[in-house]
C-alpha cells in the first residue's frame, strides 16, 4: 500500500507521541514497501514532560511498555524495539533533530519516535472526576535528519471520587489499574498506535499534495498535462478556502469589524493576484513570480479566515439564540468580501479557460501540421463529476437536471441534492448546467484523469442576471442558520473522514441531514458550528463508496466530535470495461470529416466515443477526417472539440459489422479572450519556427537557439541553499515561453524533451533571490546544471539594540525609512525557523519569511497593530503591537505543528 499523501505522516507522529510517553527509547525502522514481506522496526525514545507536573521517570517507562507490547501484539508487520544505550530522559530531551537522527543511525533504523506529555488534568463531573491525557509525538527520519510530522492524541476516563496527583501514583497497585488517570492513558495509547500503524505502513510524499494528482504519470499524461493537473487541484483548494471566507462569516455579528476588514483585504489582494497571472496567462507570459506571489497571498488569507472561523466558533458555542444584526459598516466589508469572492472565482475560470486553450493548441498540432498523419484511437477511462445542488436556504434540491455540454452527459439529484454525473471526456472543461424549472446555474472545472471533478451549486436568485449562481466548493466549516430555532441551546460538531485505511478523505461531502451541509478539507476534516442539541443524522458522500449514515449527540455548549471511517466492504464494485470498445477484429467503423461553418476541413479535432466507463477517441487529419476501426457495436455518446471552436455532441448506435459515418460541423467560438489566446500562442510558435534557418553546414540557429539536430534532449540538477547545501524543494525551474518543473524534497528537476540549443533556465522560490543561467542542450543528450540560491537579504536587515527602549530595535534601513517590524518565525518543537510563514497585518501589504524563518515589513506608520502569523500544518498566532516613528520593532513567532485532533464516536 503506497500512499502519496503527506497527511498520513501526521498520523504516524500520533504513534511517535505515545511511545514517548513511557519514558522509553524505541526507535522505528519502516520499509519503503510494507508488502515486501520485511518486518517495520520501530524504536522508541524517553517520554519527555511538557505538562510541567513533575512526571516521574517510572510512569513515562511503563506507558512505553504499554504502548510497546500494544502495537507488538496487534500488528505482526512492526517489530517495536527500544533503543538501547539512549539514555534517561534528561539526556535525550536535549538532543537536536541531528543528534537524534545520527543515534537512530547508529541503531540501524529509519526513523526514530519521540514524545511527550502535554496534559494530564483533572475535573469535576457531576459526582465523578473527569481525567483527561493529552500526548504528543514526533517522527524523525534518520536519512534527511528531519522531523517527518507531529501529533497529538487525547484520552478520557471518569471514577467516583478525586484522583491521586502525579507523585503519589503507585504502579504496583491495584487501585492504579482500575483507575482514571490509568484507563485515560491507555485509551490515548490505543489511538496511536492504531493510527500510526497506518502511517508507518504507508508513508507519503509531497507535503501539501494531494494523492489523486499523483496518478498522472501513470495515466499517461504529459509534462504540461500533469502540471494542469495539479493546477487543477490546487484550483479546487483555493475555491474553497474562497467559500471559507465567504460563508463562515454570515451575517457578520459575531465578528470583530477589524477581522471582517482583514479577510476584505486578503480577497482583495488575492482577487488582484489571480488577475495579475490570468493577464500573464493571456499574453503567453511566464507566470513563475506571480505564482510565488499567490502562495503567499493564498497563506494570507488562511491566517485571516482561520482567526474568524475561531471568532465564530467561540461565539456559537455562548450566543442566546437571537440573531444580532451588524453594524452598517460590517454589512459594507461584507458586501465587499461578496465581491471579492465572486470577482475571485470568476477569475479562476478566466485562468482555466486559459489554460485549456494553450493545452488544446498542443493537442490539436499533430493532426495539423503532419501531412502524414493517420489518426490511431486511443483508448482511456473516462471521469466524472460530483457535487450537490442546493436552493438559497442551503436546502438539497432533488431531481434537478445537472448535464455536461461539452461530452453530454448527464443525470439528476438524488433527495439530498447529491449528483455523480459519468462520461467526461479527459483533458477538456467540464461545462456543467444545472437547470429545474425556472433555475438555471452554470460553471466549469478542469477534467483530467484522478482528479475528480467537485463542483457544488447553491442558488441564488439575485445573481441570475449574472448568470453564475453561487457554484465551487463548499467550505468545511460551516455556520448553521439559528433563525429557525432561535432558543434552541447549541454546540458545535468537528470530526475527520477517513477511508478503510484510516487515511483522510479530502473533500468529502458531509450531511447533517436537516441542517447543513460541508466538505471535509485537504485534511479530512469538516466542522458544523451553531448546532441544535440533541441526536443528529450525519451522512457522507465519497466516489466510489456507499453512503456512509451514523447518529451523532450534540451537547449545548460544548465541541462534539464524530469521526466517520469507511471500511473495505463499503467500496462500490467498478466497472472494468477497458479494451472492450476496440476489438481484436470485426466490429463496427465510425468514420467523417469535421468541417467549419464555411466547410473547411478542421485538422487536429478530437473525436471521442464513450461507453460506459471507457472511451476511444482519434484527431482529424489535415482534411478534417477521421476513423475509428473495430469498435464493439451498439450506443455510444460522440463528442468533437476542437480549440477555437464549439464543442458539439450527440448519440450514435453503431450497427454490426457496419460502418457509420458521421460528418459534422463546429461553429467558431464568439469568446474574445480563446481569440486573444490563441493568436498569442500561434505568434509564439511561428516565431520559434520562423527564427530556425539552416546554415551552411546544414544545422538551423538563430540569435537565442541554436538546433543541431531535431532529436530532444533533457537537462537535470538540483537546487540547494547556498549557505547550508541543503535541498531546496518546490523551486520552481522555468523555461521562458516554454516548459516549466519543480523540485522534489531532494532538491533534484529535470525538463524533457527539449530541442538541441541553447536556453535560459530560471530558478525561483519563495524566501530565495532567483537564478538564471544559460544552459546548452546537445542533441540527444543529458545536460546537468545545479543552482545553489542566496537567501533574500532584503528580508534580513541588520539589526542594533536601542538602549532607551528595552524589546525595541532599529534597522539601519528604518533610521530614514518610515517605521515597520522584523523577526522570526520558528518551530514550536524543532526550534528550527519557518520558511514561507504568511505575516498579515489587517489593512496592510503582508510578507513572507525566508529561508531563515525571517520577514520585514516595512513603510508602516506609527501606531498600533494587529499581526497574524500562519503557515498551513500550523498554528497561527495574533499579537497587538505599538510601532514609533523612525522604528522597527523585533519579535519572534513560535508555531506548533497542527496535528488532527483525537476524535471519537459519541458513546451510546
Amino acid at each position: 500500500m503506497k500512499v502519496q499523501s503527506h497527511r498520513h505522516w501526521t498520523i504516524a507522529l500520533m504513534l511517535v507521541c505515545l511511545v514517548q510517553v513511557n519514558g522509553v527509547n524505541n526507535t522505528l525502522v519502516i520499509s519503503t514497501d510494507p508488502l515486501d514481506g520485511q518486518l517495520v522496526s520501530v524504536g522508541i525514545l524517553p517520554f519527555r514532560d511538557d505538562s510541567g507536573m513533575g512526571l516521574r521517570p517510572e510512569m513515562s517507562q511503563k506507558l512505553a511498555q504499554d504502548f510497546q507490547q500494544r502495537l507488538a501484539g496487534t500488528f505482526k508487520d512492526l517489530l517495536p524495539r527500544v533503543i538501547s544505550g539512549a539514555g534517561d530522559v534528561a539526556a535525550t530531551s536535549s538532543l537536536t533533530v541531528e543528534q537524534i537522527a545520527a543515534l537512530g543511525k547508529q541503531n540501524g533504523v529509519r526513523f526514530v519516535i519521540r514524545g511527550g506529555v502535554l496534559a494530564l488534568t483533572s475535573e469535576k463531573a457531576g459526582q465523578e472526576t473527569k481525567v483527561s491525557a493529552q500526548l504528543y509525538a514526533e517522527i524523525i527520519s534518520t536519512d534527511t535528519a528531519s522531523i517527518v510530522s507531529t501529533l497529538r492524541a487525547e484520552g478520557t476516563a471518569t471514577q467516583a471520587g478525586a484522583v491521586e496527583t502525579l507523585t503519589a501514583i503507585d504502579l504496583t497497585r491495584d487501585q492504579f489499574r482500575s483507575s482514571a488517570t490509568n484507563r485515560a492513558l491507555t485509551d490515548a495509547i490505543a489511538q496511536l498506535v492504531e493510527s500510526s500503524h497506518q502511517a508507518l505502513i504507508a508513508p507519503t510524499s509531497t507535503e501539501g499534495q494531494a494523492s489523486s494528482v499523483s496518478t498522472n504519470v501513470e495515466d499517461g499524461l504529459t509534462s504540461a498535462q500533469a502540471d494542469a493537473a495539479k493546477a487543477a487541484e490546487s484550483d479546487t483548494e483555493l475555491e474553497q478556502l474562497i467559500a471559507q471566507a465567504e460563508g463562515i462569516l454570515a451575517n457578520g455579528a459575531n465578528v470583530s469589524t477589524e477581522s471582517i476588514n482583514g479577510v476584505s483585504k486578503a480577497l482583495e489582494t488575492l482577487k488582484s493576484t489571480l488577475a495579475a497571472k490570468a493577464s500573464l496567462m493571456e499574453k503567453g507570459q511566464d507566470t513563475a513570480e506571480i505564482d510565488q506571489e499567490l502562495v503567499t497571498r493564498k497563506e494570507t488569507l488562511q491566517v485571516t479566515v482561520a482567526q474568524v472561523t475561531a471568532e465564530v466558533s467561540a461565539a456559537s458555542e455562548t450566543a442566546s439564540g437571537e440573531v444580532e444584526q451588524p453594524s452598517g459598516e460590517k454589512k459594507g466589508l461584507l458586501t465587499k468580501i461578496d465581491e471579492f469572492s465572486g470577482q475571485a472565482l470568476s477569475i479562476l475560470q478566466k485562468i482555466q479557460e486559459i489554460r485549456a486553450t494553450v493545452l488544446g493548441v498542443a493537442e490539436s498540432a499533430v493532426g495539423e501540421t503532419d501531412p502524414n498523419y493517420e489518426g490511431m484511437p486511443i483508448e482511456e477511462g473516462v471521469s466524472e463529476a460530483n457535487g450537490v445542488v442546493l436552493d438559497e436556504n442551503g436546502n438539497p434540491i432533488d431531481g434537478a437536471n445537472v448535464s455536461d455540454q461539452e461530452s453530454g452527459a448527464e443525470t439528476t439529484t438524488d433527495s439530498n441534492g447529491v449528483y455523480n454525473l459519468k462520461g467526461l471526456v479527459n483533458g477538456k472543461l467540464a461545462k456543467l448546467l444545472v437547470t429545474k424549472g425556472q433555475m438555471k446555474m452554470s460553471a466549469q472545472a478542469d477534467v483530467w484523469p484522478g482528479h475528480p471533478v467537485i463542483l457544488d451549486f447553491q442558488y441564488k436568485p439575485k445573481f441570475v442576471k449574472a448568470k453564475i449562481s453561487g457554484f465551487g466548493v463548499l467550505p468545511s466549516t460551516v455556520l448553521l442558520d439559528s433563525s429557525k430555532n432561535p432558543s434552541a441551546a447549541r454546540g458545535s460538531l468537528h470530526g475527520i473522514v477517513q477511508d478503510a485505511q484510516g487515511r483522510p478523505i479530502p473533500r468529502a461531502l458531509v450531511t447533517l441531514r436537516g441542517l447543513g451541509v460541508t466538505r471535509t478539507d485537504s485534511q479530512g476534516q469538516y466542522t458544523f458550528l451553531g448546532v441544535p442539541s440533541g441526536t443528529h443524522q450525519l451522512l457522507v458522500n465519497q466516489t466510489g463508496l456507499k453512503t456512509k449514515s451514523v447518529q451523532v449527540q450534540v451537547v449545548a455548549k460544548k465541541s462534539n466530535q464524530a469521526r466517520l471511517q469507511f471500511a473495505p466492504a463499503d467500496s462500490l464494485a467498478k466497472l472494468s470495461a477497458k479494451g472492450s470498445l476496440i476489438l481484436r477484429q470485426g466490429g463496427s467503423t465510425l468514420r467523417g470529416t469535421i468541417l467549419d461553418n464555411d466547410n473547411h476541413p478542421i485538422a487536429g479535432a478530437k473525436v471521442s466515443v464513450v461507453q460506459q466507463i471507457w472511451s476511444a477517441h482519434v484527431l482529424t487529419g489535415p482534411k478534417g477526417s477521421f476513423e475509428i476501426k473495430n469498435l464493439k457495436p451498439g450506443p455510444y455518446r460522440m463528442a468533437v472539440s476542437r480549440v477555437g471552436f464549439e464543442s458539439t455532441n450527440q448519440g450514435i448506435v453503431l450497427p454490426a459489422n457496419g460502418t457509420e459515418d458521421r460528418n459534422l460541423q463546429l461553429r467558431k467560438q464568439s469568446s474574445s479572450l480563446v481569440s486573444g489566446v490563441l493568436k498569442n500562442e500561434m505568434e509564439r510558435r511561428r516565431t520559434i519556427r520562423n527564427n530556425v534557418q539552416p546554415t551552411s553546414r546544414g544545422e538551423v540557429k538563430n540569435s537565442t537557439t541554436r538546433i543541431t539536430d531535431s532529436r530532444s534532449g533533457h537537462i537535470s540538477g538540483r537546487v540547494t541553499d547556498a549557505e547550508s547545501g541543503k535541498p531546496v524543494q518546490s523551486a520552481i525551474i522555468a523555461i521562458e515561453g516554454q516548459q516549466q518543473s519543480r523540485t522534489d524534497r531532494q532538491g533534484n528537476y529535470e525538463l524533457k524533451n527539449l530541442a538541441a540549443g541553447n536556453y535560459k533556465i530560471r530558478v525561483s522560490v519563495a524566501g530565495y533571490s532567483a537564478e538564471t543561467k544559460s544552459i546548452k542542450v546537445r542533441e540527444g543528450n543529458l545536460s546537468r546544471e545545479d543552482f545553489a540560491l542566496k537567501t533574500e537579504r532584503r528580508l534580513t536587515p541588520q539589526i542594533t539594540e536601542d538602549a532607551n527602549r528595552p524589546g525595541i530595535r532599529i534597522s539601519e534601513r528604518s533610521k530614514i525609512s518610515a517605521a515597520g517590524v522584523t523577526g522570526q518565525v520558528i518551530d514550536g518543537r524543532t526550534r528550527r525557523p519557518i520558511a514561507g510563514a504568511a505575516i498579515s497585518i489587517p489593512g496592510r501589504q503582508g510578507a513572507t519569511t525566508d529561508a531563515a524563518g525571517k520577514f520585514l515589513i516595512g513603510n508602516l506608520t506609527p501606531g498600533n497593530y494587529q499581526i497574524g502569523v500562519g503557515k498551513s500544518g500550523y498554528s497561527s498566532e495574533q499579537r497587538t503591537i505599538q510601532v514609533r516613528p523612525g522604528e522597527t520593532v523585533n519579535m519572534s513567532f513560535t508555531l506548533t505543528t497542527r496535528a488532527l485532533p483525537s476524535i471519537r464516536l459519541p458513546r451510546p
